[in-house]
């Protein structure tokens, strides 16, 4: 669900904890919240329960491929914008993410002003169609 106040409270959806803390810490410093989930399913279970302004998804986790959280969570009507930010990046994956209505597709290692400069535009982001 799109946020409705200025700020923005994010879900940071890797397995990689150097990873997370270091997006989380870089996010907290613009004054944007950011909860972490570790596995495809405990991001499920937290977009099921909480409503997040945003996702940052990886696409590989421990327990299923991030294009399957993606497909969860719009073939179940969850509209939340997404932004893959991945290591393993490929074209068909970049085309899959992109069909599946991701605001953006970045590549590990992600410089920090490029991750900021894609949170702030997802405080300006509606919900978007599956």
């Amino acid at each position: 669900m799109a946020d409705t106040g200025d700020s923005v409270r994010l879900l940071v959806v890797d397995d990689d904890v150097s990873f997370v803390t270091f997006v989380c810490t870089a996010l907290e410093k613009r004054g944007v919240a950011a909860d972490v989930a570790l596995t495809g399913n405990d991001a499920g279970l937290r977009l099921k329960k909480e409503a997040f302004g945003g996702v940052l998804l990886d696409l590989n986790l421990p327990d299923m491929p991030g294009l399957d959280v993606l497909r969860t969570m719009r073939h179940g009507g969850d509209l939340t914008p997404v932004v893959v930010l991945t290591g393993a990046g490929t074209v068909a994956t970049a085309v899959e993410a992109m069909k599946l209505g991701v605001v953006d597709f970045l590549e590990k290692p992600v410089r920090l002003a490029k991750l900021t400069t894609v949170v702030d535009s997802l405080r300006s982001h509606l919900p978007i169609s599956p």
